[in-house]
């Protein structure tokens, strides 16, 4: 009884593992491409960035200013948000397997 319990157990873990990547699936994307466009992304960014600093602010009107400063407060955030992609993401199904096999083991 004991042996069959581990072994739906088992299976049950092993078809929550695998519906939750077939459900989540994106299309497949080269990691080297994807990895040299962000970085392009973010060298363009930098760049950018780089220039509206060195710009003299002072010859320029009051909403030109403001303009300069939510560009670069968006460009900012564009390079947060690219850099946070870079996580590792369990799936639940995982998650339940690595629990139960502590379980089993302890």
């Amino acid at each position: 009884m004991k042996k069959h319990l581990y072994v739906v157990v088992f299976a049950f873990a092993l078809f929550l593992t695998s519906t939750s990547n077939q459900l989540f699936a994106r299309a497949k994307v080269p990691v080297d491409s994807a990895a040299s466009v962000n970085a392009a992304r973010i060298n363009q960014i930098q760049q950018r960035l780089d220039e509206i600093k060195a710009m003299d602010k002072s010859a320029l009107t009051r909403t030109a200013r403001r303009e300069l400063r939510h560009e670069a407060r968006e460009m900012r955030a564009e390079v947060e948000s690219v850099k946070a992609h870079r996580a590792m993401y369990v799936s639940v199904g995982g998650v339940l397997l690595v629990v139960a096999i502590l379980i089993f083991v302890l």
